[in-house]
């Protein structure tokens, strides 16, 4: 009995070596012959694909031309009405005359006086070119066409004295006649000659003294 027990592990051994053989020699009957098959088709399927090409006609590749770039369209005036014909001769423009130069209310010599008065007699208002129709009303002939150099008025705008600037040796007539119609009715004119004007510091007892 206890020599049978090798022989038996033997047995089992060869049993085993055999049945892995037989293991690779079927694998190597269904696998090996594969990979070989595969390759050989792979060879013939290069040889037709070469042999296509060879044969076919050469081709040239053509590359279609760049896109033209797209011109916006032209933008449509709005669509009106017809024009409107005006009729008849249109009114012609008026033309634009020339800018003149605008002459100055008072002269240098009655920008002396007038400032003269105006620091001096600071407590009175001072009028320049005025009308003497505005202190001979309802007159029974006309007026000479003359104005008042300059009128001292009191805050309530009551004449104080008038006062006329002589420029040469003798009275415009008319300024004449003016000062002895205005003497008649009771008002104060003073007579200042361009050479002869108060000093400062006497034109305030010049305007409203007694002399």
């Amino acid at each position: 009995m206890k020599a049978a027990g090798p022989i038996i592990a033997v047995i089992a051994l060869l049993g085993v070596a055999w049945a892995l053989y037989r293991a690779w020699s079927v694998w190597r009957e269904r696998f090996g012959n594969r990979d070989s098959l595969e390759s050989s088709r792979e060879m013939a399927l290069l040889a037709e694909l070469r042999k296509a090409s060879s044969e076919a006609p050469e081709t040239v590749m053509v590359l279609d031309p760049p896109p033209r770039p797209k011109r916006p369209k032209p933008v449509q005036p709005p669509v009106t009405g017809p024009e409107t014909v005006p009729v008849g001769d249109p009114t012609p423009a008026t033309p634009r005359m020339p800018a003149a130069s605008v002459p100055a209310l008072l002269d240098a010599v009655g920008r002396v006086v007038f400032f003269l008065l105006k620091i001096e007699l600071n407590d009175h208002e001072v009028l320049s070119r005025v009308d003497p129709a505005i202190f001979l009303p309802g007159h029974d002939t006309a007026l000479p066409r003359a104005t008042l150099d300059f009128v001292v008025c009191r805050r309530d705008f009551t004449p104080a004295a008038i006062i006329m600037v002589q420029r040469g040796d003798a009275e415009e007539p008319l300024r004449e006649r003016v000062i002895a119609l205005l003497s008649q009715r009771g008002m104060k004119v003073l007579r200042w000659k361009v050479g002869a004007l108060p000093a400062r510091g006497s034109v305030r007892d010049a305007v409203l003294g007694t002399g």
